[in-house]
């Protein structure tokens, strides 16, 4: 059996060899795909060749996705089960009335390959050290059965490599990688790799870790009674932290330096926001944050079919009204823009609907997108904004 780093490839993605020499050959084949940002600029996105995209899947499916990140639910994007409303959910509470909100100006292609390479090879290096000590990694990068020569290379590394130089095979292994992952000596935005290769240099090179650390030491992560008063998450290119203390444009200042020297990533200065809830509902990957004051007789029916007790009733009051008889709830709402927006695209294809069967198609699949979109942010209901022209969308013949 051939013993490097393409043939460890090929078993983790339960392939021939023949099919990494393919993807190989076309490692450089991307298109250029010119798209026009809010702003005006151009977002540069590479979309990669058939083969080398089939090969970025499958390496995502059975690698990259074994490879754990932050178990304090921080990162949010580009992760299986979490979304963009995840994002904003995390900032939901009207007891979080600071939001500082910042924009990494071209995230993906900061990442240089090189860079990438290290923090592949550190994860690797902890795999391969679990191993040699006997110990279980939290999710083994090379649990698949067709890869298990590569385990046993490890633990006979003592022996003097006799099935092969374990160092080797990992080298070879790495620069495949990277050289199947990256365009240009940097990751493109386009790629199927590309953002969860952003999620893992977040959370390994130390920066998610230093950011709550500044957090901490400028004393707004906890208060005296010893409860978290701050949340800090990351989406992609967006990073938000709120929080029930004033977060100082100074330290915002200090926060943005700590970004740029501990990381390859530059903050976009026009995109900075800071918001405090008690002038403008903070706006937080394209979602309102807002507060509802509702009245105790609306509690109260809703209380009515809880099976709850008298006093388990008066208990729950008794936290969640103020003292006017008045109690908050905080939700996430998609700006009234956009809502109108989608009311207008549903009005025009309900005016054209029968008329040209191709555009009734593309129609009835962008409302889909858009019905299940309003779902998820509203908790599986309708604004009244969209619900009545989408009854009307749906009874027209």
């Amino acid at each position: 059996m051939i013993v490097n780093g393409k043939r460890l490839l090929a078993d983790v993605l339960k392939w021939k060899d023949e099919e990494i020499e393919e993807t190989i050959l076309v490692k450089d084949s991307y298109k250029f795909i010119p798209q026009m940002k809010k702003d005006g600029s151009i977002r540069s996105l590479f979309a990669p060749a058939k083969q080398l995209k089939r090969f970025q899947r499958r390496f995502l499916k059975y690698f990259l996705y074994r490879i754990p990140l932050d178990f304090f639910g921080i990162i949010k994007g580009f992760r299986p089960g979490s979304s963009y409303i995840d994002n904003a959910r995390a900032h939901i509470s009207h007891e979080m009335r600071f939001v500082l909100a910042l924009d990494i100006e071209d995230a993906f292609p900061s990442v240089k390959a090189d860079y990438l390479r290290k923090i592949l090879q550190r994860v690797l290096r902890q795999e391969i050290e679990d191993l040699l000590h006997g110990l279980s990694p939290v999710v083994p990068l090379f649990s698949i059965k067709k890869a298990g020569w590569f385990r046993q290379l490890i633990k006979n590394r003592p022996q003097l490599n006799l099935f092969g130089n374990m160092e080797k095979v990992t080298e070879e292994f790495l620069d495949t990688v990277i050289s199947l992952t990256t365009y240009q000596g940097r990751l493109p935005q386009g790629a199927p790799t590309s953002p969860y290769l952003l999620n893992i240099v977040f959370y390994y090179s130390g920066l998610m870790e230093k950011i709550r650390k500044f957090l901490w030491e400028r004393d707004i992560s906890v208060s005296d009674d010893g409860i978290s008063h701050v949340q800090f998450t990351i989406y992609a290119d967006d990073i938000v932290i709120s929080s029930s203390r004033p977060i100082l444009r100074t330290m915002g200042e200090d926060l943005i330096n700590l970004i740029e020297n501990e990381s390859p990533f530059k903050i976009n200065r026009q995109k900075i926001a800071y918001f405090r809830r008690d002038r403008i509902a903070p706006l937080i990957t394209g979602l309102r944050m807002v507060s509802i004051v509702k009245k105790e007789n609306e509690l109260e029916d809703i209380l009515k079919n809880t099976g709850l007790t008298a006093r388990e009733k008066k208990n729950l009051k008794r936290k969640m009204l103020d003292k006017e008889g008045h109690w908050i709830v905080d939700s996430i709402s998609l700006p009234k823009r956009k809502i109108r927006k989608i009311r207008g695209y549903i009005n025009q294809a309900t005016l054209i609907k029968g008329r040209f069967p191709l555009l009734d198609r593309i129609a009835a699949n962008k409302i889909t997108g858009y019905i299940a979109c309003l779902k998820a942010i509203y908790g599986g209901r309708l604004p009244k904004q969209v619900s009545v022209p989408y009854q009307k969308y749906i009874d027209s013949t």
